[in-house]
């Protein structure tokens, strides 16, 4: 492991042992996500850490940090980190703008606050920052900034816009369990008081090493099959729309059960090698289809949390934690996010992706069965009809002909 990775870990380690309450995946989707430009959303009630996380980031980083809340009054992101210059010249007056105390080639991490309180000008302004790092001022003028943004809402008032909700990472803050915050008392009412735990932390990680970080996240490597699975995962929520057309013609998305299963009741399934698959359930709650951004998303991310684990390629449960955030947007029951990165869904998908490259290494043999799967999940079938139709073109009907002889 290099220098700079431990210390990496050991500032996510220094996090997941003071914010109170959640797990340790959620911290490295976190810090992956601001170290990569991804644009975290952290979403839970008041009074969660949210904020105070998000400040210990800007130290143990050494970032500058600027906390800019949301409200119906502000209609303009640069107006808080704006000031206006005048100039008086032999007796001429002349008016300019000028950066507070964040430069834009600063090394900043910038809060958003309560994102769902603000007005759409707000969003309009937010869409620009976050998918170019562009700034628009309202002077006119455009400034190309170095900024990593966070986004923090609650649940109980205003909403995002569709657009600027598709360039986040969401994750979920929970609630601390009775012992934890039980035991937080200790440091607030015994003469001991902390009003915000990132009054402690401490840079572990020096400004001009953060460059470095992105080039060695982005030296991991992403095998041919994990971009596979990343598809088919995305292509696993564009479901609501064909099913609206046709009902039948899927049995459904993967079910589980047992302990941990998010599906409250059996619907139809289908038993394929031991493993059941369902499509309805799951589909009926998308809220929207993901973009193809998403599968671009899910894998940066993924090479980060591979990173910050200690590997140089992307594994199946880099790829899961990863899309279990990028995802859960899309779902109106955010607990079903967990039928889409199921295991057995997993295993499903890497028996298809290994028929698939037999397929593609000239093994014909494996046509039928794959279109025989692509009718059972509509992450395969969008994979497979294309790939197989775009290979084989004007060859496919004489094959499957003899196939189905």
């Amino acid at each position: 492991m290099s220098e700079l990775r431990e210390k990496v870990v050991r500032a996510v380690d220094w996090l997941a042992g003071h914010w109170v309450g959640q797990p340790r995946e959620n911290v490295e989707v976190l810090v992956a996500a601001v170290l990569l430009r991804q644009n975290p959303l952290l979403f839970s009630t008041p009074g969660t850490g949210k904020s105070d996380v998000v400040r210990a980031i800007a130290k143990l980083f050494s970032m500058k940090f600027k906390k800019i809340d949301c409200s119906e009054a502000r209609k303009s992101l640069s107006g808080t980190l704006y000031k206006l210059i005048v100039n008086v010249e032999n007796g001429r007056i002349s008016y300019s703008a000028g950066f507070e105390t964040i430069l834009p080639d600063d090394e900043a991490l910038i809060l958003i606050d309560e994102v769902n309180r603000a007005p759409s000008e707000l969003h309009n302004e937010l869409l620009g920052a976050l998918e170019e790092g562009l700034l628009t001022t309202a002077y006119g003028d455009v400034h190309k900034v170095a900024w990593r943004f966070v986004l923090v809402m609650n649940p109980y008032a205003g909403s995002i816009d569709r657009a600027l909700l598709d360039r986040t990472v969401a994750i979920p803050v929970r609630l601390p369990p009775f012992t934890q915050t039980y035991a937080m008392l200790g440091n607030r009412l015994d003469g001991k008081l902390v009003d915000r735990f990132s009054d402690l932390a401490q840079p572990v990680v020096a400004t001009g090493e953060l460059r470095k970080v992105e080039q060695e996240i982005a030296g991991v490597r992403v095998s041919r099959g994990m971009q596979f699975l990343a598809t088919m995962l995305n292509y696993a929520l564009t479901c609501k729309n064909v099913l609206e057309q046709d009902p039948n013609l899927f049995s459904g998305v993967f079910t589980c059960e047992g302990r941990g299963c998010p599906f409250a009741r059996e619907t139809l399934y289908t038993e394929l090698h031991g493993k059941r698959i369902e499509i309805a359930q799951l589909c009926s709650q998308v809220r929207w289809p993901p973009a193809p951004r998403a599968v671009i998303k899910t894998l940066a991310l993924a090479k980060g949390l591979a990173w910050i684990r200690g590997r140089n390629e992307v594994q199946a449960i880099d790829l899961v934690d990863a899309a279990r955030c990028v995802y859960m947007k899309y779902l109106q029951n955010s607990r079903l996010v967990d039928a889409l990165v199921h295991e057995g869904r997993l295993e499903l998908y890497a028996e298809v992706i290994r028929m698939i490259k037999k397929f593609l290494d000239g093994d014909r043999s494996v046509v039928g069965e794959l279109l025989k799967l692509a009718n059972i999940d509509i992450g395969i079938h969008n994979t497979v009809s294309s790939l197989v139709r775009e290979v084989l073109g004007d060859e496919l009907e004489k094959l499957l002909e003899k196939e189905l002889d």
